[in-house]
C-alpha cells in the first residue's frame, strides 16, 4: 500500500469525523457558545469548508425531498411490467437486512435533517437589536421582517429558499417561485410555503408558533429524532387566521384562531384586547432594557386593552399605573416597578 495515500486517507477520514462532530456540538443548547469556536475551526483549513458545503449540500437534496413532498407533488413514476419473483429466502433476507438497516440509520438522518439549518454554513445572516424592527429584501422577491433581538439566516439553492430562525420573531413575505419551495425552519419545526405572508415565533423555550395572514403553508412540527416513525406524519395545513402552536415532540399542536392584533406587532405598536396585564408586560419588556414589573403577582390577572408604541416603557407604566390605579416606582436596577396604591382612609380619619 502506498504510504503517502493511506496517509491522505486516514486524514480525509479524521476531517469527516471532526465535521461530525460539529454537527453534533452546534446542536446542543449551548450552542451559540461554541459559534466562535467552529468558525475559527473552518476558517483554519480551506478543506473544512469544502467538507462541510459537500455535506450541506448532500443534506440539502434529501431535505427537498422530505419537506417539499406534500406541498409540491411527487412526479408519477413511469410504469414498470412486473418482475419475476425470485426465491423466497433471500429476498426475505434482504428485507430483514433492509429493515435493520432502517432502525440504524432513520434516526441519525432525521438528527442531521433537523441539525444542518443550524449551521449557517455559506447563509446570510440578519439580527436584530433589543427595540429594533426590520426589514430585509431577499434576492429572489422575497422579504423578511424581523421583531426585537431576532436571529435569522437565509440560503438559496437551485431546488429550495431555506431559512433558520435561530431567535425570536419574524414574518415572511414570500415571492411565488413555483420551482422552489421556501422553507422555514424554528428549532425543527418546518414550514413550506409559496406565495405567503406568515408570522413565525420562537420562545426561548423552543416552542414554536406559526400564524397565517394570507396563502396557505404546511407546517411540519418538531419531532424526536430517536423515535420519528418511519412515515412521518402528514404535515398541517394551516388557513388564513389560523394559528398553529408547537411546544415540544411530545405534545400535540395546538391549532386555533389567531388574534386580530398578533398581526400589529410589524407597526411599532402594541394592541391590547382583554390580555392579562403579565402577558401585556412580557410582549412589552421584549423591546426595552428597562423592563416592567409587578410588585404582587396577583396584578397579573387585570385585564389590559389599548394600543402602546414600543419604545416607550415609561408612558406605558404611567398609563398602566393611571388606569389601575397602581403607583409606579423604580427598583434598584432602574426597572419600573408597578405597586397597588395605599388604600386612602376616610375623610375625618387618621
Amino acid at each position: 500500500m502506498d504510504l503517502r495515500s493511506a496517509t491522505s486517507r486516514r486524514a480525509d477520514e479524521r476531517l469527516r469525523n471532526e465535521a461530525a462532530g460539529w454537527f453534533a456540538r452546534m446542536r446542543a443548547p449551548d450552542a451559540a457558545s461554541s459559534r466562535s469556536a467552529f468558525e475559527a475551526w473552518l476558517r483554519a483549513d480551506p478543506k473544512r469548508q469544502v467538507v462541510y458545503d459537500r455535506l450541506v449540500h448532500r443534506w440539502d437534496e434529501a431535505a427537498v425531498l422530505s419537506v417539499s413532498s406534500e406541498s409540491v407533488g411527487r412526479t408519477p413514476s413511469r410504469e414498470r411490467r412486473p418482475r419475476k419473483p425470485r426465491a423466497f429466502w433471500p429476498v426475505a433476507g434482504i428485507a430483514t437486512v433492509c429493515a435493520i438497516a432502517m432502525l440504524v440509520i432513520w434516526p441519525a438522518a432525521s438528527l442531521f435533517m433537523q441539525v444542518w439549518p443550524k449551521l449557517g454554513i455559506g447563509a446570510d445572516r440578519f439580527t436584530t437589536a433589543v427595540g429594533d424592527i426590520r426589514t430585509v429584501r431577499l434576492s429572489d422577491g422575497s422579504s423578511v421582517t424581523l421583531d426585537t433581538t431576532t436571529v435569522v439566516t437565509a440560503a438559496y439553492s437551485a431546488k429550495m429558499r431555506r431559512l433558520n430562525l435561530l431567535r425570536g420573531r419574524a414574518r415572511f413575505d414570500v415571492a411565488h417561485d413555483a420551482s422552489r419551495p421556501f422553507v422555514v425552519w424554528a428549532d425543527g419545526t418546518t414550514v413550506v410555503a409559496r406565495g405567503t405572508l406568515f408570522d413565525v415565533t420562537l420562545s426561548p423555550g423552543h416552542k414554536a408558533v406559526v400564524t397565517l395572514m394570507r396563502g396557505v403553508v404546511d407546517v411540519q412540527p418538531a419531532t424526536s429524532p430517536l423515535w420519528r416513525p418511519l412515515q412521518p406524519k402528514k404535515p398541517i395545513r394551516l388557513a388564513p387566521g389560523q394559528q398553529l402552536a408547537v411546544d415540544n415532540p411530545a405534545a400535540a399542536p395546538l391549532l386555533q384562531a389567531a388574534k386580530t392584533t398578533d398581526a400589529a406587532w410589524t407597526t411599532g405598536r402594541l394592541i391590547f384586547q382583554d390580555d392579562p396585564l403579565w402577558d401585556a408586560l412580557a410582549q412589552a419588556n421584549r423591546y426595552s432594557r428597562q423592563h416592567i414589573t409587578l410588585s404582587d403577582a396577583s396584578l397579573g390577572d387585570l385585564q389590559v386593552s389599548g394600543e402602546f408604541p414600543i419604545d416607550q416603557q415609561t408612558d406605558l407604566a404611567l398609563g398602566l399605573g393611571a388606569a389601575f390605579s397602581l403607583r409606579v416606582g423604580h427598583s434598584a436596577n432602574g426597572d419600573l416597578v408597578l405597586t397597588r396604591a395605599p388604600a386612602t382612609p376616610p375623610t375625618g380619619q387618621h
